[in-house]
């Protein structure tokens, strides 16, 4: 049959929400394992033997900014978005994501450096101290809870459109 100009929007939205689906949930999956290797042993998680000891802090530096990179690829959108506004003298919500993700990454690559130095010479001990103020997992988490809220929001637009659409049809 012939489709009514009200549904082409409907369907449009509902791709809009479906297309955020998938990279929402890769966000999550990749928090989730950088949340149990950053912190998973203050909360009594077993660890694996290849990642304990401050021996292996680099490699545990390491695997943190490697389980943060897809994240930030995945939600590379509030970057542009954001240092565009910016720089167009318009600061924006993006803006504010970017930032505050991106100083935790700036941050992170710092203490990964001055982690390498230290286990480089001699100072494994300095590098492990070094290594408790890598800030990976909370870029992530930035980007991966404002995208939440995003969907959520989506979804909830979705839900009032179809209310309103049914409400407008009850008239005579």
């Amino acid at each position: 049959g012939v489709k009514d100009a009200a549904d082409v929007p409907k369907i449009s939205e509902k791709n809009a929400i479906s297309e955020h689906v998938l990279p929402l949930v890769l966000s999550f999956v990749f928090l989730l394992a950088l949340m149990y290797f950053s912190m998973g042993k203050m909360f009594g998680f077993p660890m694996p033997y290849w990642y304990i000891g401050n021996e292996n802090v680099l490699v545990a530096g390491l695997l943190q900014f490697f389980l943060m990179l897809p994240v930030v690829y995945i939600n590379r959108g509030y970057y542009s978005r954001g240092f565009k506004a910016a720089f167009h003298g318009g600061p924006n919500m993006d803006t504010l994501i970017a930032v505050g993700s991106g100083a935790a990454i700036l941050h992170g690559i710092i203490v990964l450096f001055r982690m390498a130095y230290f286990a480089g010479n001699g100072g494994i001990a300095l590098a492990a101290d070094a290594g408790k103020h890598l800030y990976f997992e909370s870029a992530a988490m930035i980007l991966t809870l404002v995208s939440l809220g995003k969907f959520l929001e989506k979804r909830a637009k979705g839900k009032a459109g179809d209310a309103i659409e049914k409400l407008m049809q009850l008239r005579p």
